[in-house]
């Protein structure tokens, strides 16, 4: 069993490149005695890519057994096949708008909105979760450490633990790291903090 097995192993397998001992296991057991099982993990666009299609097939046609593959949290932020933003500012307005729009059907909608007005806060996909943390809140006026998940089966928003500090314009990753950020004016700050329970 190989898993996960990405769209470069599964390259290599079906052009018989043997330069690593992961591959080399593959290519080079008894075919008739024991079986090759993968199980694809990649991002969804590179999943349905012609050409990692063209190369599963081969796999396939090899004698292997593909498992899967399974839906879940890409490292692009995307959730369920929608890419979500909420919040921000326009002009001298601050918003507590979400919208979601769907990659398949290249159409925006407003679901759920914010529990409070919020910008520049850092944000993540996690869990099939969208996750935001600290930002500006109450228009311009207050830095906040609080954070929420928006779930997309629901269509609501739920408080998720606070950060350390209260940060804006910071960055986010998978998971859900908090990274950088400032506390006014064009002050970076250098930390980063790992939110309780999405410390994948």
């Amino acid at each position: 069993l190989v898993a996960p097995a990405s769209a470069y192993l599964i390259a290599k397998l079906v052009q018989g490149r043997a330069d690593d001992l992961l591959s080399l296991l593959c290519l080079a057991r008894p075919i008739d005695r024991c079986p090759l099982l993968v199980a694809p993990a990649m991002n969804r666009e590179m999943w349905a890519h012609p050409a990692t299609q063209r190369n599963f097939a081969q796999l396939r046609a090899d004698g292997s057994t593909v498992l899967g593959p399974a839906a879940g949290d890409q490292a692009c932020g995307e959730i369920g096949g929608s890419i979500y933003c909420a919040g921000g500012t326009a002009g001298d307005t601050t918003s507590t708008a979400t919208y979601a729009y769907d990659v398949a059907g290249d159409a925006w909608s407003q679901v759920a909105d914010l529990p409070i007005d919020l910008w520049g806060m850092g944000y993540t996909g996690a869990d099939g979760l969208l996750l935001v943390s600290g930002g500006v809140t109450d228009g311009f006026d207050t830095l906040t450490n609080a954070g929420y998940a928006y779930d997309p089966g629901a269509d609501s928003w739920s408080p998720i633990p606070n950060t350390n500090d209260a940060l804006y314009r910071g960055g986010s990753t998978c998971g859900f790291y908090r990274v950088g950020g400032s506390i006014g004016g064009f002050n970076p700050t250098a930390t980063s903090v790992v939110l309780p329970g999405f410390d994948v």
